[in-house]
């Protein structure tokens, strides 16, 4: 049964134009004729050549676009900030926030110990904090000390003065005048620098009062930190040497 669709019609008109240019064409002289399905492939080659290369040149310009985008060029810029020479605090990798709640921990605030100590010196990576990076400051050197694992080194400073004093007052020990004076000249030092130091990275997070009796609550109260232990392994990975300790 003949069916009137339009694909039809052209093939059956395609037909007929074929078989007038055969009997036009054809010579005893020239065998050569034309066969429309190697036509017809040809045109569909050429089209699948010209779909296939403007794809293409579409995925190329969407590639070159996308690097060339100023966002990529900012990514790429700071990529580059990491062989910065002015700025060695690019090497540093980000730091995941970790949520803390401060508790009155005697392992670290009882009197001078052993296992006090242990506590203390567990907090300082193998390298004490010093890093080696593949660039020059501008005192003649690659190494840098990160400066929490400083304010940490004068914060024990202070606390074994601190009882050492307690037990002078006590009588308990002596102290000569040159300990005694080296003791004040670091002491300062410390409280200086620590003091510097939380005001440059002041903590956010607000402790509550309470109502009845205006006391401030510093126990218990939970606190967004950054994490000490991933900065650790980072400062471990990057370590000058293989030194251990804290008051060094």
């Amino acid at each position: 049964m003949f069916h009137d669709y339009s694909y039809e019609t052209v093939c059956q008109n395609e037909d007929a134009q074929v078989g007038v240019a055969r009997d036009d064409q054809y010579t005893s002289n020239d065998k050569r004729h034309s066969n429309p399905i190697q036509d017809v492939r040809g045109v569909l080659a050429c089209r699948s050549i010209y779909f296939f290369l403007n794809g293409m040149l579409l995925i190329i310009s969407f590639v070159l676009g996308s690097t060339l985008h100023p966002l990529s060029l900012s990514r790429l810029n700071n990529s580059s900030n990491l062989q910065n020479q002015s700025n060695p605090n690019a090497f540093i990798p980000p730091l995941p926030i970790e949520t803390k709640v401060f508790e009155f921990d005697g392992t670290f605030a009882d009197d001078p110990s052993p296992n006090v100590t242990s506590a203390w010196v567990s907090l300082i990576p193998k390298g004490q904090g010093l890093v080696r990076l593949p660039l020059h400051h501008e005192f003649d050197g690659n190494i840098f000390n990160i400066a929490a694992y400083h304010s940490l080194h004068c914060l024990f400073t202070l606390r074994e003065s601190f009882f050492l004093f307690y037990q002078v007052a006590n009588n308990s020990a002596r102290i000569d005048t040159t300990e005694l004076a080296s003791k004040l000249k670091h002491g300062r030092h410390c409280i200086e620098y620590i003091r510097q130091n939380l005001m440059c990275n002041p903590d956010l997070n607000l402790e509550p009062i309470e109502g009845g009796t205006g006391n401030l609550k510093e126990w218990g109260i939970q606190h967004q930190c950054k994490s000490l232990l991933a900065l650790s392994k980072w400062s471990y990975e990057m370590r000058a040497s293989d030194n251990e300790g804290i008051a060094t």
